[in-house]
């Protein structure tokens, strides 16, 4: 989580869960509100949790950043 919640300065994780990984295992997927009010998407990997990705909610559709 606080990997997660690092991907975002001064986020907080919402929520956490696991999700499947393409050819294979887990990763893990958090919601993070930033201290702006925006959520992000923020993926880490299953072994060792290092952010893979970080998707930010945009009126109402996502974009990556």
């Amino acid at each position: 989580m606080d990997k997660a919640a690092g991907a975002v300065s001064g986020g907080k994780v919402e929520s956490l869960r696991v999700v499947a990984q393409q050819g294979g295992g887990s990763a893990w997927q958090a919601v993070v509100l930033g201290p702006d009010g925006v959520r992000h998407a923020v993926t880490l990997a299953g072994a060792d949790g290092t952010v893979t990705s970080n998707t930010v909610a945009d009126q109402g559709r996502e974009t990556t950043h």
